[in-house]
């Protein structure tokens, strides 16, 4: 079972777009967090270059890499409203990074007068929706060393880049 823990290049076609509307652009560096746990996730952040990772915190203190991020995606995906579930997730710099940063709120006006930009949003749930289920159906079948090849393959699969 292929599953895609490296989103990347689902907006690139709105790198453009998102330059002419962008509120600022900001750099990390690596291993610095985007956004902490507990925090709101008010913001949204276009890729332009670097990769980003997304984890979650359980209340026992552990934390999940769930996904990686790179040139092209933007992420958080909207959503409208909060979600008091996602204060449990954080974004960090796995590698310098660069983004767009956007007010999530703001967003929606974009979201919704851009049909292009409001499909590839639908397909970009559409893929993490996707990752959850098979995630689940991993976890519980998988073993170790299945779910750490599956994952170097994907991403392997996903950067072409197969001289690491």
């Amino acid at each position: 079972m292929e599953l895609q823990y490296y989103f990347a290049d689902d907006f690139s076609a709105f790198e453009d777009y998102f330059a002419e509307i962008k509120s600022a652009v900001r750099r990390y560096h690596k291993n610095e967090p985007v956004n902490g746990f507990g925090e709101a996730m008010d913001e949204m952040y276009y890729i332009i270059s670097g990769t980003m990772s997304g984890s979650f915190i359980h209340e026992s203190g552990n934390v999940k890499t769930s996904s990686f991020y790179g040139k092209g995606y933007l992420a958080p995906l909207y959503f409208p409203g909060e979600i008091e579930m996602m204060r449990s997730f954080a974004f960090t710099a796995v590698t310098d990074l660069e983004v767009y940063v956007f007010n999530r709120v703001g967003f929606e006006r974009y979201v919704n007068t851009n049909p292009a930009l409001n499909m590839a949003m639908y397909r970009a749930y559409i893929k993490l929706v996707s990752l959850n289920g098979q995630e689940l159906a991993n976890q519980l079948f998988s073993t170790g060393m299945e779910k750490i090849c599956n994952f170097f393959y994907i991403y392997l699969k996903n950067t072409n880049d197969h001289d690491q």
